[in-house]
């Protein structure tokens, strides 16, 4: 179940949820209870699904680029157009 904890003058939202018997804990701070609680119901949902973006964060950007680049424009009406992989992307 969500849950909200008063920090100072801000609140905690938390969330919490089992997952393959490992037990997960996520948390992120907000200016008020009623956005704490929101966004700790739909982080318990996320983990419910089993949907994790933290491995997103270690990930370059111009990577997740180059993948879209490279696995969904093909799939595209306009493939046979791509300017955007002409366009140079670093790879770091």
């Amino acid at each position: 179940m969500p849950s909200a904890e008063k920090i100072g003058k801000r609140w905690k939202g938390i969330a919490r949820r089992m997952v393959n018997g490992e037990k997960l804990k996520r948390t992120k701070n907000f200016d008020t209870k009623r956005e704490a609680l929101a966004w700790a119901r739909a982080e318990e949902e996320r983990l419910e699904v089993g949907i994790d973006f933290s491995a997103l964060d270690a990930l370059p950007f111009s990577y997740l680029i180059r993948r879209y680049l490279d696995e969904v424009t093909p799939l595209k009406k306009s493939a046979h157009n791509r300017p955007l992989a002409k366009i140079f992307i670093p790879s770091h």
